[in-house]
């Protein structure tokens, strides 16, 4: 009986030893060509010989007295592995033609067709002395009767500027879709770029708007418009990628292509303070990703994972150390990450820019707040971490129209006024849960709208809070074009 036993456990462990071998076999390969490619030296009559039990019986023997019914070979053969089908049986996953393509993958391929290329120069300069950058389509219009489209691009302001020329501008803009950028390694430039023509932009903001009219290139090309999200919505950790023009061009390397890089949201609001294009101090709102760009990704687009923009490429992987001003011993403190203006901005700010024909127009409250509290809430349901705050006013100005003349309370602003919500009338009310949300929210307001502000005003007789809602139309005189992003 203690013999028996002693079998039965070799015979297990040999057939485990041999199953496991053959489980990571490729296209059906034996057994013994599975141990040569684990370590085995020597013939196969030796192999088998090497499977010998304890007491003397080969495993194939042991089979035997387990039940098997056949020939040695018969034995050998039934050990061989099925060829796989999904990695399992030992040969990779290989998808048919057929297969359909799904998550990041499907959305980067998608993205690659919603961006583009740019190049601008002055003549006089020469194309090869061009900046370098990208840009993504906002929207696109094709007119099947004309053969033509009308296009809408979003790139950053740094990529076409110029401080002498009209506008700021550089006289020669280009753009390139993907697969015909890499026309220029060839030389052939008429079949790679189509001009365009800037339609508007803000230079403290970094964001310009171009379009190119009745466009056949464009018509016949597999151009989409993007889908934006709103950056608000994103969370940290969340999976994303950007769409970047590499624009190398060397004897060693050649890489005018777009391509795809991804990492995940490492940070969803920090601040910045770095000189813009015309060399005036801005402090930036950004959010951050371990996406790694490079020069040429400027004005780019970041996705989510389903391919909806969530950002635009502020500042590029390699410039990080340098924007902020770090010298050359610290550029270690920043790496392997990228800043990007969130989505939600760029989307008030496009929308604006095209209502007001091309200029960005701010309402001006003339109101200055600040954070009072701050609350952090992890939301098991969602999975979600929260940060909010709550915003009040520190300081109204006289000339401002929500300076309350009458003091009533009914007419303006207070100092110490907690803002719960803004809403245009018509239109959604927004919540105010973080600082920026104001500032975001006033790019929405346009010339004649009514802004219904719900405040919380500390009343001193009744030692609480009491909730007001106060009603503002704002005419044409309340609004500037904004130099600066405070």
């Amino acid at each position: 009986m203690h013999k028996f036993f002693k079998i039965a456990i070799i015979f297990s462990l040999v057939l485990v030893l041999c199953c496991s071998l053959c489980a990571c076999g490729a296209n059906g390969k034996s057994a013994y060509e599975l141990a040569l490619e684990n370590g085995f030296t020597g013939t196969e009559e030796e192999w088998r010989k090497s499977l010998n039990g304890a007491d003397g019986a080969t495993a194939y023997e042991l089979a035997v007295l387990d039940g098997f019914e056949g020939t040695e070979e018969e034995w050998l053969a039934s050990l061989r592995g099925k060829n796989g089908t999904n990695g399992k049986d030992g040969v990779l996953y290989e998808p048919s033609e057929d297969t359909p393509m799904g998550g990041q993958t499907a959305a980067s391929n998608r993205a690659l067709v919603q961006s583009v290329a740019i190049r601008a120069y002055e003549a006089e300069n020469g194309m090869e002395n061009a900046t370098l950058g990208t840009g993504f389509v906002y929207s696109i219009v094709r007119n099947d009767e004309k053969k033509t489209a009308d296009v809408l691009l979003v790139t950053a302001y740094r990529n076409i500027f110029r401080a002498t020329n009209p506008n700021k501008v550089l006289s020669h803009i280009q753009v390139a879709t993907f697969g015909k950028e890499t026309y220029y390694r060839e030389g052939d430039l008429d079949n790679a770029y189509v001009e365009a023509s800037f339609c508007g932009g803000s230079v403290p903001y970094n964001l310009a708007v171009l379009s190119v009219r009745d466009s056949a290139y464009f018509y016949e090309s597999a151009v989409q418009a993007v889908s934006f999200r709103s950056s608000d919505d994103v969370r940290v950790g969340e999976a994303c990628f950007a769409v970047q023009y590499a624009g190398y061009d060397t004897d060693e390397y050649d890489s005018n292509v777009l391509s795809a890089s991804s990492g995940i949201v490492s940070n969803l609001s920090e601040y910045a303070k770095y000189a813009d294009c015309d060399n005036s101090d801005q402090r930036y709102r950004l959010l951050r990703a371990d996406v790694p760009t490079n020069a040429g990704g400027m004005g780019g687009a970041l996705f989510d994972r389903d391919g909806n923009v969530i950002g635009m490429t502020e500042i590029t992987s390699g410039n990080v150390a340098t924007m902020l001003g770090y010298k050359d011993s610290n550029y270690h403190l920043i790496e392997g990450v990228s800043l990007f203006t969130p989505s939600s901005v760029i989307e008030k700010l496009v929308r604006n820019m095209i209502d007001n024909d091309g200029a960005l127009r701010k309402l001006s409250l003339g109101v200055s707040i600040a954070i009072c509290e701050v609350d952090t809430v992890y939301n098991a349901e969602t999975q979600q971490t929260i940060v909010a705050h709550s915003v009040f006013v520190t300081h109204v100005n006289s000339e401002s129209p929500m300076y309350d003349y009458g003091g009533t309370g009914n007419n303006g602003l207070w100092g110490g006024d907690i803002i719960r919500s803004l809403q245009i009338e018509g239109q959604e009310e927004v919540e105010l849960n973080k600082l920026y949300t104001i500032k975001d929210f006033l790019f929405d307001v346009r010339i004649g709208d009514t802004v219904h502000f719900l405040i919380e005003r500390y009343n001193p007789s009744l030692k609480r809070y009491t909730t007001y809602i106060i009603d503002k139309t704002f005419t044409a005189g309340n609004f500037i074009v904004p130099t600066s992003l405070n």
